[in-house]
């Protein structure tokens, strides 16, 4: 198996490309080899709460050169699904300030109560963006569906990484809040972000590529390699984020290489 094999490289960025908002070892040199040769490559994150653009210049802060155009987060997934479902329609944004910009005109803001609402947006990262909590806001979403909106969560992931070590919670527990509130059915709840297959799909529909064409590099188990494995792409666990050997080699999900990091990458795939 090699790079040339594949018609796109896809990789996760939170424990792939960096940790604790530090490069990785190889990452920007191996991404740089891979561009020289011709490539094409994207990098995906569950992070709903940041564009494209500021995903990029936080890179950029570390040394990792990757164009916005290259960036798909699950708030590009949630706009997908949201126009997709419905023609125009309108949203009560609980999911922070990337959501409106990837919208744009596609879709009519719900700010207040009173007034129709077709779905309830949920995915932000409080703490990682220096957002506080707004209750408020909280239960103007939370009433809407309450009343018949469709819920729309960034992603599954229950906790979100923060500098030190710590964790927030993550888009998961929070549309979970929301879910049990308003006791809504499965039916009415939609998660984007990875795993889901539609994550992977909306990313190969807007960059033209076959999924069955692609390796998927990323650290975890269950969003990176089973959500790969979901539409067919060849996938590689990489072991310097959450998932350790140990854990690889007992877990239900196989991945089709497992490497201990971008240098290892390299070596067995130039």
């Amino acid at each position: 198996m090699r790079f040339s094999d594949f018609d796109a490289i896809l990789f996760d960025m939170d424990g792939t490309l960096y940790r604790e908002h530090h490069a990785l070892p190889g990452v920007a040199e191996v991404l740089a080899r891979l561009r020289g040769a011709g490539c094409r490559m994207a990098c995906i994150t569950n992070n709903s709460a940041n564009t494209a653009p500021e995903l990029s210049a936080r890179l950029a802060k570390m040394g990792v050169e990757v164009a916005p155009e290259m960036i798909f987060t699950a708030c590009h997934a949630m706009a997908d699904t949201i126009t997709e479902r419905w023609r125009t329609p309108r949203v009560f944004n609980f999911a922070g300030s990337a959501l409106p910009h990837e919208l744009g005109q596609r879709a009519t803001l719900v700010e207040r109560l009173d007034g129709p609402c077709d779905v309830v947006a949920v995915g932000t990262h409080f703490r990682e963006n220096a957002v506080a909590f707004d209750f408020e806001q909280s239960l103007i979403g939370l009433n809407h569906l309450r009343k018949g909106a469709q819920l729309v969560v960034g992603c599954a992931d229950r906790v979100f990484p923060i500098q030190g070590g710590d964790v927030e919670f993550g888009s998961g527990s929070w549309g979970m809040l929301f879910t049990y509130a308003a006791n809504l059915p499965p039916s009415r709840v939609t998660y984007a972000g990875k795993p889901e297959p539609g994550f992977f799909l909306s990313l190969c529909r807007r960059m033209g590529f076959d999924p069955k064409r692609c390796l998927i590099v990323g650290d975890n188990l269950e969003s990176d390699i089973a959500g790969g494995q979901s539409v067919g792409m060849t996938t590689a666990l990489i072991l310097t984020g959450i998932t350790s050997e140990e854990e690889a080699r007992a877990h239900h999900v196989r991945p089709d290489m497992v490497v201990s990091g971008m240098d290892d990458l390299w070596a067995k795939l130039r």
